[in-house]
């Protein structure tokens, strides 16, 4: 399903994916927000945003931005620990 496969190998991920998705809702949905939707950042991203973030503190963004989401306590939890991995909150808040 990746944006720069092939046409023809796109399309036929898609239809697995649409087969999956009646299958397994569930795993379905976890896979599309992990590996389709998710995003993986280098060293270098990483680097960069951590200097952008270093300028302010986002500790009210933050908690205004999760109080739009419908995550689990599991959820928030992995969130906080990339948020603080890229110095975007405190090592202390929760």
């Amino acid at each position: 399903m990746s944006k720069g496969a092939q046409l023809e190998i796109r399309r036929y991920a898609e239809l697995i994916h649409s087969l999956v998705k009646i299958w397994v809702p569930t795993t379905c949905a976890a896979f599309t927000d992990y590996m389709a939707e998710g995003l993986h950042l280098s060293r270098q991203d990483r680097i960069v945003i951590q200097k952008l973030l270093a300028q302010n503190n986002h500790v009210h963004q933050f908690d205004l931005a999760m109080a739009d989401l419908d995550v689990s306590a599991g959820e928030r939890s992995e969130i906080l620990v990339k948020m603080r991995s890229l110095g975007f909150l405190p090592k202390d808040s929760d």
